[in-house]
């Protein structure tokens, strides 16, 4: 019998969470390759095909397809970008030929998606998917996508709150921005070489510039309120939502913040709390005393929610900030979003306004501008992307900008709202 199975080659993959292996250099990636790429069946299943880029499609293509005549390159053009990150295009020496196994995501990024969108880049690269025809043929004969409204209806909608900073606040973003150098030390270590902290200096204070934007209250140069204008505007959020609400907050300081300011201002309130270090059991238990609550306020890590969890009589989630993309956050809000809900859901996005969760907002919707193309092949205007998420194009004004001086050093500056004013 077992000579039988091992010679007849009657095995399958049923590989759930397929976007797991989006990173084509990782250990995870190649393992999977390595043991389950030549099976004959295989059924892969994700609700998030892509978070950030086209090129996270490739591993999933290659471990379905094994780089045989299934998944050829047809892409007659191939690009790159130089020095000055401007796309430069070539003819493909590889048009006609299967992607190889060896750098294939390398080509299939060169044909599809050369330019990466980032924080500081949004203006000037959106991301474009490069060879669409091409790609969307791939994507036509290999994925079968149904949207979740598509099935469940309007369960959901977004809601967007920009919070105008303070002015010690703003005194913060002027300090990372103007005066990094000086206070870098107090929240970083030197690696020890000079050119490495040189390197990492302006991704320090692209970090630095997003945790002002949770918890500036901790920060070098804050004054004035005790408390951050964010932290008061969900107070009064809040305050106007008579049922159950979930706080959603992606550090450990802010998640302290909220609870602490959350107990000392709702004494009346049950408050529960879960973060990552809680075990599953008791995570659940938690869960299910607050979802047997009236008007229960749940704060929590939205990495520490992100699965196997469902809480389905929560009508109103609040993010208090941003996550890389729109993936990792529903991944969150969605356990409080399910097929059965009954009564429309509200997801409370809040970002100060001015600040670089301008950029990131605009950044992640950027994101999405892909993710939508790959389950409808058609690549959305930017501006209906925007007006999904509640969001007017003239956040696009408020960005900060990343410039460089005569000396050829990089530089974070306001962007055109604030130089025009």
């Amino acid at each position: 019998m077992r000579f039988v199975k091992r010679t007849s080659g009657k095995l399958c993959l049923v590989f759930d969470e397929s976007d797991e292996i989006t990173n084509p250099t990782s250990q995870r990636t190649r393992n999977i390759l390595c043991i389950f790429r030549r099976l004959r069946y295989k059924i892969l299943d994700t609700g998030t095909t892509t978070r950030n880029n086209i090129a996270e499609l490739y591993s999933q293509f290659e471990l379905l397809y094994n780089n045989s005549v299934n998944m050829i390159c047809w892409s007659p053009q191939v690009y790159h970008e130089n020095r000055d990150h401007e796309i430069e295009e070539e003819n493909n020496p590889d048009y006609g030929t299967p992607f190889p196994a060896f750098r294939g995501h390398v080509l299939f990024r060169a044909c599809h998606c050369p330019g990466k969108a980032t924080v500081f880049g949004i203006e000037k690269q959106n991301q474009d998917v490069y060879n669409k025809d091409e790609l969307s043929e791939l994507i036509g004969k290999t994925v079968i996508t149904r949207k979740f409204r598509d099935f469940a209806g309007e369960k959901y909608r977004i809601r967007t709150h920009t919070v105008r900073p303070s002015e010690g606040e703003h005194e913060v973003y002027r300090v990372i921005i103007e005066e990094f150098c000086r206070i870098c030390e107090l929240y970083y270590n030197s690696t020890g070489d000079t050119k490495k902290d040189a390197g990492l200096r302006l991704m320090r204070q692209i970090k630095l510039l997003i945790k002002a934007c949770s918890v500036p209250h901790l920060i070098e140069g804050y004054y004035g309120d005790s408390y951050p204008s964010k932290t008061r505007y969900i107070e009064r959020l809040i305050r106007t939502i008579p049922g159950k609400v979930a706080i959603g907050c992606t550090t450990l300081a802010a998640f302290d913040l909220y609870e602490s300011y959350i107990r000392e201002h709702f004494p009346d309130r049950p408050v529960f709390v879960v973060k990552g270090d809680v075990a599953f059991k008791k995570r659940q238990s938690i869960v299910t005393e607050f979802d047997s609550t009236i008007n229960g306020i749940l704060i929590c890590t939205q990495q520490s929610l992100s699965s196997s969890v469902n809480i389905p009589t929560c009508n109103d989630v609040i993010l208090e900030s941003l996550q890389w993309n729109i993936p990792r956050m529903e991944q969150f809000y969605f356990r409080f979003i399910r097929l059965d809900s009954k009564e429309m859901k509200d997801v409370h996005y809040v970002t100060y306004e001015d600040s670089v969760e301008q950029n990131l907002m605009a950044l992640v919707l950027t994101k999405e501008r892909l993710n939508e193309f790959i389950k409808t092949g058609e690549v959305k205007e930017q501006s209906e992307i925007f007006e999904e998420f509640d969001i007017t194009m003239s956040v696009i004004d408020s960005l900060l900008i990343r410039t460089q001086d005569s000396e050829g050093k990089i530089h974070i500056s306001w962007g055109s709202q604030r130089i025009t004013e």
